[in-house]
């Protein structure tokens, strides 16, 4: 009996921890960026009187490489997203999780893949 409890307590807690954010995603940030070198960006938000505890940057061009991605709040405390960092090609999400804030901004150092094509990203939260 003892088992069974610990089997159903251990499936409730996995799924509590991965649903942590389960509102809808709401899109904060729309951007073309041209950076054949590396591009330091401060991506203002839209939306930043709402609370949000969860990112995702979606790359919808060319390929692009994040490097230095950081989560910055009202209070203008900035928390790194090092699981944002990396290469992105088409089409490909990245998600991360910080600690519930009312957001700024989004900074990041940003490259191109492909030298004189713009990139597109979409920067949603919940």
């Amino acid at each position: 009996m003892k088992n069974v409890f610990v089997v159903v307590s251990l499936i409730f807690m996995s799924a509590f921890n991965a649903s942590a954010a389960t509102g809808p995603w709401v899109e904060v940030a729309n951007e073309v960026v041209l950076a054949d070198n590396t591009t330091f960006r401060d991506i203002r938000l839209k939306n930043n009187k709402t609370e949000f505890e969860e990112v995702r940057v979606q790359i919808l061009t060319t390929g692009a490489r994040l490097q230095r991605t950081e989560i910055v709040g009202d209070n203008m405390m900035s928390l790194p997203a090092w699981r944002l960092e990396g290469e992105y090609t088409l089409g490909v999400a990245r998600y991360d999780l910080f600690q519930k804030s009312k957001v700024r901004s989004v900074r990041m150092y940003i490259t191109t893949m492909q030298p004189t094509k713009p990139v597109r990203l979409t920067i949603h939260m919940r």
